[in-house]
């Protein structure tokens, strides 16, 4: 399940943002490994003057890549009713190519099991996260293009879906 995702930036002297359905965030129980993945290209709207500050961003993705204690996987599949603490994640971010160590700040939100209305679909009782990352366009080689981004990215999820590891993720992040 998609997450929303929030980011912004300043283009051109104006302060950009936009909203989307756009983050997934993985955990896998066995081992601990957790991802953060950005389309950016999902933010576009189809109206080529407020989405042209998205360009240079929209071929790529961000992916954030750590690995978490016990504690902090117990509480994101649910095992645990409690909310936690803020977590501090130290991960790596790739985006444009490019990894760099990261430290990922996570809220929790309490387990619960979420019922899709007016379906018969329903999802395991999971943890929900909120989490900021934000970067300098230039330690990621973007603060050259076209754009010129001058200011900080920022990128939010607020109450975001863990899911569980599916095979398919790690043809995703080898590629």
């Amino acid at each position: 399940m998609q997450s929303k995702t929030f980011v912004e930036t300043c283009y051109n002297k104006t302060d950009c943002f936009m909203i989307s359905n756009s983050g997934q965030l993985f955990v896998n129980s066995l081992t601990g490994e957790f991802i953060v993945q950005v389309d950016f290209n999902k933010f576009k709207i189809g109206n080529d003057t407020l989405d042209d500050w998205l360009n240079d961003l929209s071929k790529t993705y961000l992916i954030f890549k750590a690995q978490l204690s016990p504690v902090d996987v117990n509480i994101m599949v649910g095992n645990t009713n409690q909310s936690s603490m803020p977590s501090i994640v130290p991960g790596t971010i790739t985006f444009n190519g490019i990894t760099k160590p990261y430290k990922l700040e996570i809220h929790y939100s309490g387990s619960y099991e979420e019922r899709i209305p007016n379906s018969e679909l329903n999802y395991p009782a999971r943890a929900t996260i909120s989490t900021q990352i934000a970067f300098h366009a230039k330690d990621f080689n973007i603060g050259n293009r076209k754009h010129h981004y001058t200011k900080t990215i920022r990128k939010s999820i607020a109450r975001g879906y863990v899911n569980e590891w599916i095979p398919e993720i790690d043809n995703f992040i080898k590629n």
